[in-house]
């Protein structure tokens, strides 16, 4: 599995020779937000990104906001209350994630990295979301993979929640209520559950 560790040296070089410069990205978090995703990445064309499955990968809030982020967002109710979402690369077949496949610019890059701080780049097989796709066919993408330790601890930062669920609703109830489904806690818990 092709992947880039943070700040992913080589990335640029990769694309330009396979991708015509462009970097084929799997979104699954805040970035299904349009307005989230412009805020550092002014090209982002939301009307472009076609709703998609990762397979092989768990998406899970493991991942701790930076200060920044945090200072973005505001402050949660706990101190707990600072989980970002990440996924983690399992390859079995039955794990899958929903999210949105984009073509991110070149020159979008350096507000991804920024945006992105800490997160490998890991590529990952992406087939049509929902029900009525026809299409079966298999592509490949790059998702961000957090790699560090999961803090059973951690809780979703509210406004993050908020942003991510927003994002994923702007794509059908069924699209987000997926996402509600296929996500979890760092405790194991899924995130449907966490919301009842």
């Amino acid at each position: 599995m092709l992947s880039f560790d943070y700040p992913w040296a080589g990335l640029e070089d990769h694309l330009a020779a396979h991708h015509n410069g462009r970097l084929p990205l799997f979104a699954y978090g805040s970035l299904l937000n349009a307005a989230s995703a412009v805020r550092t990445m002014p090209g982002w064309r939301g009307e472009e990104c076609r709703p998609a499955n990762a397979v092989g990968l768990v998406r899970v809030f493991n991942y701790p906001l930076t200060p920044d982020a945090i200072e973005r967002y505001g402050p949660g109710p706990t101190p707990q209350h600072v989980a970002a979402l990440g996924v983690r690369a399992t390859g079995l077949p039955t794990d899958r994630v929903n999210g949105l496949v984009y073509s991110l610019a070149a020159e979008d890059l350096e507000g991804f990295r920024q945006r992105e701080t800490g997160y490998r780049l890991t590529e990952v097989s992406i087939t049509p979301w929902g029900e009525g796709a026809s299409d079966n066919s298999i592509s490949k993408a790059f998702a961000l993979e957090y790699l560090g330790p999961d803090d059973p601890a951690l809780l979703p930062h509210p406004e993050y929640l908020v942003v991510c669920r927003e994002g994923a609703a702007s794509f059908g109830e069924s699209f987000r209520d997926d996402f509600d489904r296929t996500t979890f806690l760092a405790d194991g818990r899924r995130l449907i559950d966490y919301l009842s």
